[in-house]
């Protein structure tokens, strides 16, 4: 059986182009099933020239200002606000503002690959997306949040029913107080924590996340996540599934044993 593994926020970044690296959290060489997520980070003023993948990707900004375009479209990002750009798309990012932008990348793949291509002449702004074209861009907004469990409110910025396919996730908020239950998925789940502490359980190992450490958890592992301080903590969560699907599993399947 296969066991979860952790990425902490400080993982070596590779140079993607000037000024853009990426540091990758989770993707087949460290286990994971047909998942791969990443951080990327731009420096003010620089730009990932337009690629193409073989597969779908989830863009989600989670830090800073930055445009990502498609074929010849492009978008203001705003925090985690999300891009869903499918397979052999034409995309781009760039930063045109004065601090670093930092975005969350989620693939349906264990290893991914990246064609460049040739980028439009202009491009034409556009603040949202419709069925005329290929890409579904979702905003974050507070009346699209829903409650998890007391005091865990999230949002889907990606799924099958938003224009993804296999791959889904979105963003969550915990109160000082929030948890979530011991639970397991029919797919791997990638968990990066973009704000506050958390205390991550897996079938009996505790770990303390923050700063965009991150967490694999493997199919159908028990796990859950209290938030492990007084302020708010964030997470950005990703399953290798079209939609999000949780089985609530008994507390004592995550609790870490002690000794009398």
């Amino acid at each position: 059986m296969r066991e979860e593994f952790i990425t902490q926020g400080d993982v070596e970044p590779l140079a993607l182009s000037e000024g853009v690296e990426l540091q990758i959290l989770v993707s087949a060489e460290q286990g994971a099933k047909d998942l791969t997520t990443c951080l990327a980070s731009f420096q003010p003023g620089t730009q990932l020239p337009m690629h193409t993948h073989p597969t779908g990707e989830a863009i989600t900004l989670i830090e800073g200002t930055a445009e990502v375009l498609v074929e010849n479209r492009s978008y203001q990002l705003n925090a985690f606000d999300c891009m869903w750009v499918p397979a052999g798309i034409p995309h781009g990012v760039r930063n045109s503002s004065s601090a670093k932008a930092v975005f969350h990348t989620s693939f349906p793949t264990g290893a991914v690959e990246r064609d460049f291509v040739d980028p439009p002449v202009e491009s034409e702004l556009h603040e949202a997306t419709n069925g005329d074209v290929p890409e579904t861009l979702t905003r974050l907004r507070e009346d699209d949040m829903y409650e998890v469990s007391p005091g865990v409110r999230a949002q889907d910025l990606f799924a099958g029913r938003l224009g993804s396919n296999g791959v889904c996730g979105g963003y969550a908020t915990f109160t000082s107080d929030g948890a979530l239950p011991c639970h397991v998925h029919d797919y791997d789940e990638s968990i990066t924590i973009v704000a506050g502490t958390a205390n991550c359980l897996v079938k009996g190992n505790r770990y303390q996340l923050s700063g965009n450490s991150t967490a694999c958890v493997p199919t159908r592992r028990p796990h859950c996540f209290h938030n492990a301080s007084q302020e708010i903590m964030a997470m950005v969560w990703v399953y290798a599934g079209d939609e999000p699907d949780r089985q609530i599993v008994a507390e004592d399947l995550c609790e870490v044993a002690t000794n009398d």
